[in-house]
């Protein structure tokens, strides 16, 4: 199953992303471990967007595969170009939390949590895909 829907910049939140894509997935009796894991990561790809992209809309794809039990959700944005898992420095956890530089623990996150995450830049949009 495919589900997807468009969200303009200025209207929209984390929480209403997150809404869309569970609302998407309840029928098919996901786990409560991989809705907070979908959470976390939505959050912090979203916000990402809102605050770092300049996009001015978000397209949201959700895919269930039913065999299986795997959610894989696109976030499509007509931003500035920039690959997360290539642009983003990772947290340096050698250094002193007071040390460290600000950044990077969100994507290191949603990478910790995701069973595979994806970009690529299309038709002058970013694509970042998760699946969990």
């Amino acid at each position: 199953m495919i589900i997807e829907k468009r969200f303009k910049t200025e209207e929209i939140t984390s929480e209403s992303i997150l809404d869309f894509i569970s609302t998407s997935v309840e029928d098919f009796g996901i786990s409560e471990t991989t809705i907070v894991r979908l959470s976390v990561c939505t959050d912090e790809i979203v916000s990402n967007i809102l605050n770092h992209s300049h996009a001015k809309y978000i397209d949201v794809t959700v895919e269930v595969e039913h065999n299986v039990p795997t959610i894989s959700v696109s976030f499509t944005d007509d931003g500035e170009p920039f690959n997360p898992l290539i642009e983003a420095e990772e947290p340096d956890f050698s250094q002193p939390l007071d040390e460290r530089k600000e950044g990077g623990m969100g994507v290191y996150m949603v990478k910790k949590m995701a069973r595979n995450v994806t970009y690529s830049r299309n038709d002058r949009q970013n694509i970042f895909t998760i699946c969990i």
